[in-house]
């Protein structure tokens, strides 16, 4: 898509910027998935208290869902109000957008608490593992849905 083939040249910009975002999202998932994957399982659970890549995991798992959390923020509040005011049809989409930031709402917080339990249960790095991959499927969902439904949107503007 360019600026002369879809509506306004502010509104592809504000799109491009959102794909831009998104590949960061994607990046730090797919490293958050790594950083997974690294950490010993079986009977080295037991090292896990004094492991640093738990600590490490630990730490960027929180700072991963902090972001997306503000991020979210930023759609709910701002551009998601102002793109139903450019467009009366956006409305449908829009509240798809925003159940959809409910649902990784939820999972974002489920994963913070087993995270942080993790201190004193390392053998939840299992439920952890779990929670990361359905968190990083369903988000994975939402940002492609997300730049199709938004294109289509901003397209029009």
């Amino acid at each position: 898509m360019n600026s002369s083939e879809h509506g306004d040249p502010r509104s592809h910009a504000l799109y491009l910027h959102l794909v831009e975002v998104h590949k960061i999202y994607r990046r730090e998932l797919t490293r958050l998935r790594e950083e997974m994957a690294k950490l010993p399982t079986g009977s080295g659970i037991s090292a896990f208290p004094r492991d640093m890549r738990l600590r490490d995991l630990r730490l960027n798992c929180m700072q991963f869902c902090d972001a997306l959390r503000s991020h979210h923020s930023v759609e709910d509040g701002q551009m998601f109000p102002q793109l139903r005011q450019l467009s009366p049809a956006a409305g449908p989409i829009v509240d798809r957008l925003e159940s959809e930031h409910r649902r990784i709402a939820e999972l974002v917080s489920r994963l913070e608490n087993t995270v942080t339990s993790l201190a004193r249960d390392p053998s939840s790095i299992a439920v952890m593992a779990k929670e990361l991959t359905e968190l990083g499927d369903d988000l994975e969902a939402h940002l492609d849905n997300e730049e199709n439904s938004l294109l289509e949107v901003l397209g029009s503007a």
